[in-house]
């Protein structure tokens, strides 16, 4: 029974060490769910496997195996800490989620589940704050050994409810929010006698002994003085990191005439737009501009169009490229009125001269 129970936390440590270096080299913010994803895990839990019965044969002849303990949950821990606290920032600084105005105009049973579920986390910015802040306070807590355990037990719920939305709304990160949400119950389980007496048994529980990494004061100073640089770090390098994300996505800023537009009047001087967009209307319904340099068209008939946009707010220029087989350009010069509640474009549409008019939009969901 010791055997085994040596070999599960060996195997443990192991696997989810593993699993954080993964996340570490080959997450590039996009999806979490790529088959090569499912590869390497299956690869880390046959490899774990092999390596934790190699250790625990020789963990009676391996003088450093509770340092070799000691560093590979010092590696879990901060791992978890770094990825929720850039989760936690993603949050607070309205990079995750945001109005989505395309959203807005779809009916809502057309909507996929996770654009139903970005959607409504994206309608209120308090709301992701709170979670992010959340994310963050948890985090700071696993930073340090007297906090760990509080700071995972903030941590599992959170968690846990990340997970079953991924689940449940098809979000394509599941494999690795189910990595942090193990690997916090996991952080749990390593205090799990003490956590049952103080919160079940009603019992007065101590401090948990503590071994002295070096045996020489110089050479635990100097852990000591890197340990704190490095809790530094990651509290701030997720904010920088985010920031810096958030500034090549264009997300930084945001322009007068971001928001969703019920367009007025379109008109044009030749027929040849009509042709290329195969309208059975030439009537647009809604033109919005979303934060990042990207829109929607909705024709009347065709559904919808999307589109990249410059904006210059200085010389009041308004350029769009709509995607699609044959991209159109549209070249104008933008007008807004004193209340930014009505806009014109004038310029050009391909070979075509071009004016519209429109009327922003407003959402109970959001404007009230």
């Amino acid at each position: 029974m010791k055997k085994l129970t040596a070999f599960l936390r060996h195997y443990f440590d192991i696997l989810f060490t593993v699993l954080g270096i993964i996340v570490l080299f080959t997450d590039d913010d996009g999806p979490g769910d790529r088959p090569f994803d499912f590869l390497f895990f299956k690869y880390a839990l046959v490899g774990a496997a092999v390596l934790a019965v190699v250790w625990t044969v020789l963990e009676p002849r391996f003088r450093w195996s509770w340092r070799v303990k000691v560093i590979l949950r010092w590696f879990i821990t901060t791992f978890l800490a770094y990825i929720i606290l850039t989760y936690g920032a993603a949050k607070i600084l309205g990079m995750q989620f945001g109005h989505n105005y395309t959203a807005y105009e779809r009916p809502l049973g057309n909507l996929g589940p996770m654009q139903f579920a970005w959607a409504f986390f994206g309608a209120s910015y308090a709301f992701q704050a709170i979670i992010g802040w959340s994310q963050v306070l948890a985090s700071l807590f696993l930073l340090f050994r007297t906090t760990r355990n509080l700071g995972a037990i903030i941590l599992v719920p959170i968690m846990l409810n990340i997970v079953l939305v991924n689940f449940y709304f098809d979000v394509s990160v599941k494999l690795f929010s189910s990595y942090y949400l193990s690997m916090a119950i996991y952080i749990l389980l390593w205090d799990f006698r003490r956590l049952t007496q103080f919160f079940f048994a009603n019992q007065t529980v101590l401090p948990a002994p503590v071994m002295q990494f070096f045996g020489a004061k110089k050479w635990h100073k100097t852990a000591q003085t890197a340990g704190w640089l490095l809790i530094v770090f990651v509290v701030l390098y997720p904010f920088y990191d985010v920031y810096q994300a958030k500034k090549e996505y264009h997300l930084d800023i945001t322009y007068p005439m971001e928001g969703a537009w019920t367009v007025q009047q379109i008109t044009w001087q030749n027929d040849s737009l009509n042709l290329r967009m195969q309208p059975d209307s030439t009537r647009w319904n809604t033109l919005c501009f979303e934060r990042g340099l990207w829109g929607s068209i909705n024709n009347k008939s065709k559904g919808l169009y999307y589109f990249d946009y410059e904006a210059d707010t200085t010389a009041h220029r308004l350029n769009l490229t709509i995607g699609g087989k044959d991209s159109i350009a549209i070249r104008s010069v933008y007008r807004l009125n004193a209340g930014r509640d009505t806009l014109t474009m004038e310029g050009t549409m391909g070979q075509d001269s071009f004016l519209l008019r429109a009327g922003r939009k407003k959402y109970r969901l959001i404007d009230d």
